[in-house]
């Protein structure tokens, strides 16, 4: 039987039943009206959306807090701060590390410590006094401290991002040499509170100073014995002390680095390797570090430092051997993410782990692993929530779009599915009526040469037809009704570029990929259903079809 003559068949079928079909024909309509430009916005949304917050690779760039080698206890968390994110433990630690390769790109290890109190930077001769002024940087100076001998500070991710906006990660300068000691990068935003430029310190030797203004959560022992009970004594002696001396910037880092998002903009002002911070015995703890212990004090718990060589001593040692002095209360370990500083966590030096997953998919691991944490140390919380205090803020509003848009999707999949499904039952028993009531005919057919295999090309031609014209209200429809959504959705984000470093709208050209799916689709259900209708029929003998009443 010849093509035309298929053609020629179904269009017969189709005119002896032209109310069903006319009915069918509009559903279709109906339905692949929503479906296309639904379809249109899942690739845009997966594509598109997905591709610009992967390309921003500093957003899915984590830091997360974890406990030091030399911490016995598998995690901590502050109870009495529950608003805190908690420390991860040994076990996480290793977890992370077994993603490196898989889901992440790569991990960046590193302590901090924050200098409170009135500071003072001398270069060369000259002393400056600190004038925090709030549009440049916080009151608190944080640093920065690799564990190792390592000159690697930050992600190939962030540095990418960098050089993705043609903007670089050090204003002048350098990054540290394989001889670290000594060395120190500093930013920007610290010199500007000083009143200095990058030029001003750049290759020169510099010195960092503080002076406690007793506002600390932290007070100095009167003795040399940790162990001992400590006797509250007040005193309005202000404890000064030299954090480092004669200290060489290589480099100043620009503010373009703390400009990727408000994670990093909180990042550390001054940055050195451990060279210039750990003993060559330890690798954990620093060499000139107190003995830190809370103190039950009357009512209320106070966090005591021992210096058990005396602190005078010790900070001459430090500064002779060319290292950083853990001058407490000026200074204190800290967490830029979520360990308060007057919590008793801040006793447990937490290493941060700069953890870069390879995409914003791939950050779901790292939330897997959190969540476990949290769940093993009695901290209830959903799985969404576990990176919001170490993610940045465009990472949080990237996942509240993502979780929003598959719920929108999910929604508007079962509205127009339904529909679909619908549509195509209504067609299906429309096909199966006629299969039914053209038995005697079918086997007419066969009777005069008409081979069984070539039944179901008739359905399936007859189904094309109602198919094909569907398609005049489809396409226009359906275009105008996805290229809506794309003026919406590019107009919603036509900031994009300073919300997420980088452009984002969608690509109409979907449109036409979605199109031709949705023909594919019909053409494989028409194949389908064609068969399906004729299964029981072929399987009859001739006489068996001719028999039965039309």
């Amino acid at each position: 039987m010849k093509f035309k003559d298929l053609i020629h068949l179904g269009k017969e079928s189709i005119k002896n039943r032209k109310k069903s079909t006319r009915n069918t024909v509009c559903g279709l309509a109906f339905a692949l009206t929503i479906l296309i430009p639904m379809l249109f916005f899942t690739m845009s949304f997966s594509v598109d959306l997905t591709n610009t917050i992967n390309n921003a690779e500093n957003v899915y760039c984590f830091g997360v807090s974890v406990v030091n080698a030399n911490d016995p206890l598998d995690g901590h968390v502050d109870s009495e701060n529950s608003g805190y994110t908690p420390i991860l433990g040994h076990t996480d630690k290793q977890t992370l590390y077994s993603l490196v390769g898989d889901t992440v790109d790569e991990i960046l290890e590193f302590s901090y410590m924050d200098v409170d109190g009135k500071k003072f930077l001398d270069v060369g001769e000259k002393s400056y006094p600190y004038k925090y002024n709030a549009a440049s940087s916080s009151p608190l100076t944080k640093m920065k401290i690799s564990p190792y001998e390592s000159s690697k500070f930050i992600t190939d991710g962030v540095r990418s991002n960098l050089e993705r906006q043609g903007k670089s990660f050090l204003s002048c300068g350098r990054e540290f040499s394989e001889n670290s000691k000594g060395e120190v990068l500093i930013s920007e935003k610290f010199l500007a509170d000083f009143f200095l430029t990058p030029n001003d310190v750049l290759n020169k030797k510099i010195s960092l100073s503080a002076t406690d203004e007793g506002y600390s959560m932290l007070v100095i022992d009167n003795d040399n014995d940790p162990n001992n009970e400590y006797e509250y004594q007040y005193t309005e002696d202000d404890i000064s002390a030299k954090i480092f001396s004669d200290f060489t910037v290589v480099g100043v880092i620009s503010n373009d680095y703390y400009a990727l998002n408000d994670n990093l903009a909180n990042d550390a002002d001054i940055w050195v390797t451990g060279q210039s911070y750990y003993s060559d015995q330890d690798k954990t703890q620093p060499a000139y570090q107190p003995v830190l212990k809370l103190h039950q004090q009357e009512e209320w718990e106070i966090l005591v430092a021992t210096y058990t060589q005396g602190f005078d001593a010790m900070q001459q040692q430090a500064l002779r051997d060319g290292k950083i002095f853990c001058a407490v209360p000026v200074v204190y370990f800290s967490s830029m993410y979520g360990v308060s500083t007057a919590s008793p966590l801040q006793l447990y030096n937490p290493a941060i782990l700069f953890v870069q997953c390879k995409d914003f998919v791939s950050s779901l691991d790292v939330s897997e692993v959190i969540s476990s944490c949290e769940k093993r140390i009695g901290v209830v919380r959903e799985l969404y929530e576990t990176l919001y205090y170490r993610a940045c803020q465009l990472y949080n509003n990237f996942n509240t779009l993502y979780t929003t848009g598959q719920y929108v999707m999910l929604f508007l999949y079962f509205f127009g599915g339904s529909i679909l499904l619908a549509t195509l039952l209504n067609l299906f028993n429309s096909i199966n009526y006629s299969v039914e009531i053209r038995r005697r005919y079918l086997g007419m057919m066969c009777a005069i040469g008409a081979k069984k295999s070539q039944l179901p090309r008739m359905y399936l031609i007859e189904m094309l037809i109602i198919f094909a014209r569907s398609l005049p209200w489809d396409v226009p429809l359906s275009a105008v009704l996805s290229y809506a959504i794309k003026f919406v959705v590019d107009r919603a984000f036509s900031r994009s570029v300073q919300i997420f470093s980088v452009a984002m709208n969608l690509n109409f050209w979907h449109y036409f990929t979605a199109l031709a799916i949705t023909v594919v689709a019909l053409i494989l259900i028409a194949l389908i259903f064609s068969r399906i209708a004729l299964y029981k029929t072929m399987k009859r003998s001739i006489p068996e079809m001719m028999s039965a009443d039309t």
